[in-house]
């Protein structure tokens, strides 16, 4: 979420020599970072990447937005497009923040430097940010978040008729609510890897966003999750002795969920989708956060081995085999 200087374009070469595992595709992630614009701003953008030896323009344009690849996390690729009237007030934030500031005392010092400077945000400029797991060596994860923010200096709550708060659910909200960065938020899941997939395996791959929303923020809870599985469903972990059925395994997310516990992040990288017919069968490894009702957090990261089968309408998971690879 920060503009950076450009540097000498003789810093090119050996930036990209550096990166991590995500160098085996510096124009696929040109192009992800892109996917982040509206179709009408991607071709004038300029895309940056960065890592820890500096950083290098790849994609050099004359439109208002640039795009910055952070190859630093060799487990995570953080993009971020930014319309270039951001730049200044994106320079105060890192500077306030590299303070040490946080809260009510970074917005009230931020706000100050920025009617000192002159460096507030036009009315409507955008940002969009995404990060993207790096799930092993040349791979990048098949989903990600992507966060939208929509400047809206000084205007409240009251002002634009939006709540102050995250309701969940990819919901619209104002974030910093009165201040000189205040600005509208709101999140959408999306595949990184859309053009490799056919029509029917889109389907499949939608039919796994819409079971993963329903125990999300906001999301509708076991009736929603239950609605996405067959009637034969079952659910097994390997090496367990029991098998779950779908009322057991929906009734057992009923309690979980009305706990207060939901997915705060999911990364998911799809393996293999088989079509065969009215079923498909897939292999995809799913990295869970957890978020229970005290803020309390874990991770869960899991094999899973599943079949779906056509339903009416959309498809239905008939069965899932559950290896798991780590929690902390």
């Amino acid at each position: 979420m920060h503009e950076l200087p450009f540097k000498r374009i003789c810093l090119f070469a050996a930036a990209l020599v550096a990166l991590p595992a995500v160098a085996y595709a510096q124009d696929r992630t040109t192009e992800l970072a892109l996917s982040l614009l509206p179709r009408e701003a991607r071709s004038g953008a300029s895309v940056v990447i960065r890592n820890g030896e500096g950083e290098a323009m790849v994609r050099s344009g004359s439109g208002s937005f640039l795009c910055v690849i952070d190859a630093n996390n060799a487990e995570r690729l953080s993009l971020n497009c930014h319309d270039r009237k951001l730049i200044p007030l994106l320079r105060l934030e890192r500077e306030v923040g590299a303070a040490g500031l946080r809260g009510a005392a970074f917005r009230e010092e931020l706000c100050t430097r920025v009617q000192a400077e002159a460096a507030g945000p036009p009315t409507g400029s955008l940002e969009i940010s995404a990060s993207v797991a790096i799930p092993s060596e040349g791979q990048l994860a098949d989903s990600m978040t992507v966060y939208h923010l929509l400047y809206t200096p000084n205007q409240t709550s009251a002002s634009l008729g939006l709540r102050d708060d995250d309701p969940g659910a990819g919901a619209p909200w104002l974030h910093h609510a009165g201040s000189c960065n205040a600005h509208v938020m709101w999140s959408e899941r999306r595949a990184t890897a859309q053009e490799s997939w056919t029509g029917e395996q889109r389907q499949v791959l939608a039919a796994m966003e819409r079971l993963s929303a329903a125990t999300a923020p906001g999301g509708a809870g076991a009736d929603e999750y239950g609605a996405v599985l067959a009637e034969e469903f079952s659910r097994w972990t390997v090496g367990s002795t029991v098998i779950d059925d779908k009322q057991t395994w929906v009734e057992s997310l009923r309690e979980w969920f009305d706990d207060g516990w939901r997915v705060s992040d999911r990364q998911t990288r799809n393996l293999e989708i088989l079509m065969k017919g009215n079923y498909a069968f897939t292999r995809r490894i799913v990295e869970e956060t957890y978020l229970g009702p005290e803020s309390e957090r874990s991770v869960s990261t899991a094999a899973l081995a599943e079949v779906w089968v056509r339903g009416d309408p959309g498809w239905l998971l008939l069965l899932v085999n559950v290896h798991p690879l780590g929690s902390s």
